[in-house]
């Protein structure tokens, strides 16, 4: 096989399996180098769950010394990180601290993507050093970064911490920093006006088959910038299917601001095709009634919405109230 075009070799190999093509790799130096060139378009290692956490039940994983040559560019960008002290990764709200002993779980896909409980023995963990302290350890880093960033995962829970963005920037080259990507169905992630730049650089990372779930620091959730999130909602819809927002004490803002460009922008064409807002207990006199009602029953209410520029762009919005009609603790938004 190893004698057949490159171009051959690779869609053959496409159809194999992660574990396939790891077992493969052990036969012969073609292969290893082959698979290891390619491997953006080949299988990845799925997981039904990673996150962040401490836990104590779940096999660690044993770190190896990495042969790694630095060239000068990237020598001096990680003594920069020695001298500075630059920390791996960094929480993603006010309310969370960093440990040392912080943990990067991987769970199998036996385990409910939910639970964040480790129950298969397959599950394990890495413990990658918080402040790294050689260069050996920085090759080490970079490494198991490289091989995270090739998973394939159920659900994808940053809503704690984050990796750190300035690591990565120095861990890597430009050019392989574009390439930095995690394929997930969910991504789990909290959205702090203190850490857009964090939230932002973690968002370009991550390829999204399914949802992407946002919640709100509780304790800024009046100094939101709408900004940011009105443009992920208007203009992600080619990255991000289906998107899922839960603010805080009722405050709806993001959606009175969201209808009322549905209405007036000319180009929604990349408009994410679904949104949800999960409420709670949001009172229905905070929020503006756009659209015609085309349906009541029990306490649903659905609007169409129709976009001032063309009508032939329509929306369905639907209302679940509770309350007799007083509070709404959900809204859908979706394309017609």
């Amino acid at each position: 096989m190893e004698y057949l075009p490159a171009e051959i070799q690779l869609k053959i190999l496409q159809n194999l399996t992660f574990v396939e093509l790891f077992s493969i790799k052990q036969t012969c130096h073609h292969f290893y180098n082959f698979i290891n060139k390619y491997e953006g378009s080949l299988s990845r290692k799925k997981f039904n769950n990673i996150l962040f956490d401490i836990v104590s039940n779940a096999k660690q994983i044993n770190l190896v010394k990495i042969d790694f040559l630095l060239n000068d560019e990237l020598l001096k960008k990680w003594q920069f990180v020695l001298e500075k002290q630059i920390p791996l990764y960094l929480n993603a709200g006010a309310v969370f601290t960093l440990k040392q002993t912080l943990n990067l779980l991987f769970f199998t896909e036996g385990d409910s993507f939910l639970s964040g409980v480790s129950n298969q023995k397959n599950d394990f963990t890495l413990q990658l050093p918080l402040y790294p302290k050689s260069i050996d350890e920085l090759k080490i880093l970079r490494f198991y970064l490289k091989k995270f960033f090739s998973c394939n995962v159920e659900y994808l829970n940053f809503n704690k911490f984050l990796f750190n963005p300035e690591m990565i920037e120095l861990l890597f080259d430009s050019e392989e920093i574009k390439k930095l990507k995690i394929k997930c169905k969910i991504a789990d992630l909290c959205f702090y006006n203190s850490k857009i730049d964090l939230f932002k650089f973690t968002l370009e990372h991550l390829v999204i088959d399914k949802h992407l779930w946002i919640h709100f620091d509780l304790n800024n959730n009046l100094q939101i910038d709408y900004n940011v999130l009105l443009n992920i909602l208007l203009n992600g819809g080619n990255k991000i299917p289906e998107v899922v927002l839960y603010p805080f004490d009722g405050n709806i803002r993001l959606y009175n601001l969201l209808v009322e460009q549905i209405e007036e922008t000319k180009d929604l064409t990349k408009m994410m095709t679904k949104i949800t807002f999960d409420c709670i207990n949001c009172p229905i006199s905070s929020l503006i009634v756009k659209g015609i009602i085309k349906k009541e029953y029990n306490n649903i209410k659905y609007f169409e919405l129709l976009n001032t520029h063309n009508s032939m762009i329509k929306f369905s919005v639907k209302w679940r109230c509770l309350h007799n009609n007083k509070f709404v603790n959900e809204i859908k938004i979706t394309t017609q």
